[in-house]
């Protein structure tokens, strides 16, 4: 149902990643898959989980912010059509962010 974990993990072993952007798949599939493979990642990386306008994105959000013991931020577009979650960021760039 979700990506190949394998390719995942040797597509990334070698590479020093600094953030996590998760934004795919959508629909049917989802992307509780990262949750499951969460201990595959780096826990101590900013995630930005986007799409948290859908529900099933939203409480993904929720439960890798839980796994890891982290606040989560939710960030909305002024016409409420889009957010995106911050996971593990620095709290001041956040304020400083939603301040503009």
């Amino acid at each position: 149902g979700w990506y190949d974990i394998n390719t995942i993990i040797d597509g990334i072993k070698d590479i020093d990643y600094d953030m996590i952007f998760v934004d795919g798949p959508k629909a049917r599939i989802g992307r509780g898959g990262f949750l499951v493979h969460l201990d595959k990642f780096k826990n101590d990386v900013p995630i930005i989980i986007d799409d948290t306008c859908s529900r099933s994105e939203y409480i993904l959000m929720e439960k890798v912010a839980q796994e890891l013991g982290k606040e989560y931020v939710l960030v909305e577009s002024e016409k409420k059509d889009h957010s995106f979650g911050l996971i593990n960021f620095d709290r001041k760039i956040i304020d400083e962010f939603l301040k503009k």
